[in-house]
């Protein structure tokens, strides 16, 4: 379970769960008390609570501010989100069960959240979330036990075809393994793609020292409100008492609501994070789009002429490109003596490579 761990109050001996203030100042929101509805128009579901996203953030870095320059049509105005209305929890190899599996299978991309006490090899499941953009669908492992893995989740997680949108797959990889025999594939981490849109274009290329937490990059990206997202709180000195008190069987309304924010955002923060991820790329097309084309006459008949007489040559213009791979890798040293004894003819930060026939 995510969530943010505090240390101990030094000033109180209170170290029970009847201490809201000192968790409320250090945590953002204590959950609220929201009833789920039963949706009229999908059996089985409990529709979920409406998201307004918002620019609003007690918080905010430089980075949140580069995100929303980049990624946001105004740093004032949050992305539309497109986010799960309806939750189903399964119980029960039913119809509820088949639709879900076969919902899950036609999805080309999906969201997954394992949770439990300390989700490893030697932690104990009690829920998987996965999300479309339709539905979040909660399968009960209490109740469904390990034979849900033999009779289709497996084949889900495993599918190539199905990109699986984890964040921090670290330690779920680690227990679907060891503990279910379910290999993992085509996975996309939240917690890498924002780690990586980090280093590009903030510090100078420094990778950052730590993963930030879901709960920040939906606030960060996507503009959710902190009361639209789970805080699950745990004391550095209680952690393994506060994550047992979460869990409630069979599950109430309440821990459903949290299972699903756990899971909901992560197809928005997909989609947001891989524009994060092609924004360099992206960069470089605008200007091949106009490289010529935004040139006066005279200007563009010089640059035509130099593409037909030499059309493969990268022009000057982009050598910013440069730039941006020596801050993702500065531990390249670029080293001309060594790239020239393997055959190769260096000029400059360009090396010259075969560029295929031309027909």
């Amino acid at each position: 379970m995510d969530g943010v761990i505090i240390k101990k109050d030094e000033d109180s001996d209170r170290n029970d769960v009847e201490s809201p203030g000192i968790y409320s100042r250090q945590c953002g929101p204590i959950f609220q008390d929201l009833n789920l509805r039963e949706s009229e128009d999908n059996p089985g579901g409990h529709l979920l609570p409406k998201v307004v996203p918002t620019s609003i953030l007690e918080r905010r870095s430089e980075f949140v501010t580069e995100i929303r320059e980049r990624l946001w049509i105004s740093p004032d105005k949050p992305p539309e989100l497109s986010v799960p209305n309806c939750v189903y929890v399964i119980e029960h190899y039913d119809e509820s069960f088949d639709k879900a599996l076969k919902e899950l299978d036609s999805a080309q991309v999906i969201g997954v959240k394992l949770e439990g006490l300390n989700i490893s090899r030697s932690g104990d499941l009690y829920s998987v979330s996965m999300s479309t953009r339709n539905a979040v669908y909660v399968f009960d492992l209490t109740q469904l036990q390990r034979s849900v893995f033999r009779y289709g989740l497996s084949y889900i997680l495993e599918c190539s075809e199905i990109t699986k949108v984890f964040h921090d797959v670290r330690l779920s990889s680690d227990m679907l393994e060891h503990q279910y025999g379910v290999k993992l594939n085509n996975v996309f981490d939240t917690s890498l793609a924002d780690v990586t849109f980090f280093t590009t274009v903030h510090r100078e290329g420094f990778m950052p020292r730590f993963i930030r937490s879901y709960q920040s990059i939906c606030m960060e990206y996507l503009g959710v409100p902190a009361e639209s997202l789970f805080f699950h709180i745990r004391r550095t000195n209680r952690s393994d008492k506060d994550e047992a008190m979460f869990w409630k069987f069979p599950f109430t309304k309440q821990l459903i609501l949290a299972l699903s924010r756990n899971c909901m955002y992560l197809l928005p923060l997909y989609d947001i994070l891989q524009r994060a991820l092609l924004y360099h790329f992206n960069r470089a097309t605008e200007i091949f789009l106009g490289i010529v084309r935004d040139k006066r006459s005279y200007e563009a008949e010089v640059l035509t002429g130099k593409v037909e007489k030499n059309p493969n040559r990268l022009p000057k213009i982009v050598m910013w490109l440069v730039q941006v791979v020596e801050q993702m890798f500065p531990s390249w040293n670029m080293d001309k003596k060594k790239i020239e004894e393997e055959g190769e003819v260096v000029d400059g930060p360009f090396v010259y490579q075969d560029v295929g026939d031309n027909v």
